[in-house]
């Protein structure tokens, strides 16, 4: 997809010289459900690529969130439950927590 068809799905994209932000509709049909530690999550692949003359550099990036069984809401605290290690964000064993 290039960029204003990224837009008309409702996701978002920006950079600046040093971060690349990307937002993405809570149910987009390109995310998928995956289950990480015992914990469903919702994933969002993507390769971003930035094109300049004679060059292409790509970008790839990886957004993970909780779906609403793993938040628990009191009217003091909210409570997300994370895996400590998130396979689809961690993928070479150079990665520690």
């Amino acid at each position: 997809m290039n960029v204003d068809e990224v837009q008309r799905k409702g996701y978002a994209i920006a950079n600046t010289p040093t971060r690349l932000v990307l937002r993405s509709p809570h149910n987009a049909e390109e995310t998928y459900l995956q289950k990480v530690a015992g914990v469903l999550m919702r994933v969002l692949a993507t390769s971003t690529f930035f094109e300049q003359k004679w060059l292409v550099t790509r970008i790839d990036a990886t957004a993970v969130c909780p779906t609403p069984e793993a938040v628990a809401f009191t009217p003091e605290v909210i409570t997300w439950y994370m895996p400590k290690h998130i396979d689809p964000l961690f993928s070479s064993g150079a990665f520690t927590i």
